[in-house]
């Protein structure tokens, strides 16, 4: 991480750039790099932490709206009044939140358990129940049971993707129709089980 203030003319104060470049271990991958522009005073390798640390915040905000958006698809809903509206945005912000922790979980800690995600007894239930059905042997393969990946995977098949040794890891519009197929089948279940 390098960094360097600048003056230019008809701009007060100074603009300091913060470059930063992705440390990977194999060669293979061309690294990814940010050149962050910012008006903040930068004195030391510390300050220019900071400003790379503040810039990191804004993937995870960046990934919740793309999910909010994208996923849940928040602009295509249609309804008369403001308070449904509103109403509506608050519940898929929460399904958002959901699938956001089970992806970030599936992609840097995936061996976790999936109750760190799902924390409610009877959907741990039915995730264990269906697993054998919708899961693939390569998923099966690629994780361990009952983590953090196998969740995700789970989902993602549910929502119909293909795979993740040829696709990556699901999208956001696969999770989203996974986890609302999960939902689907979990109203059913609790009725099958006489739960309120």
């Amino acid at each position: 991480m390098n960094y360097h203030s600048f003056k230019f003319r008809g701009i007060n104060k100074e603009v300091s750039c913060v470059w930063v470049r992705e440390q990977s271990d194999t060669e293979k991958e061309r690294q990814a790099e940010w050149f962050l522009l910012t008006n903040r005073v930068i004195k030391n390798g510390k300050d220019a932490e900071k400003v790379a640390e503040f810039y990191s915040k804004r993937w995870a905000v960046e990934d919740f709206h793309k999910c909010y958006k994208t996923g849940c698809s928040i602009e295509k809903r249609q309804f008369d009044t403001r308070k449904a509206l509103t109403t509506c945005i608050g519940l898929l912000a929460i399904t958002a939140i959901v699938l956001l922790r089970s992806r970030y979980y599936a992609k840097h800690q995936h061996h976790i358990p999936f109750e760190t995600v799902v924390t409610d007894k009877t959907e741990q239930e039915l995730a264990r129940k269906i697993a054998d059905k919708y899961l693939m042997p390569t998923d099966k393969l690629l994780c361990e049971p009952y983590t953090a990946l196998w969740w995700l995977l789970l989902l993602g098949r549910m929502g119909g993707h293909q795979g993740l040794k040829n696709k990556g890891l699901p999208g956001w519009q696969t999770l989203w129709k996974g986890y609302a197929f999960f939902q689907s089948l979990m109203i059913g279940y609790k009725y099958a089980n006489n739960s309120p």
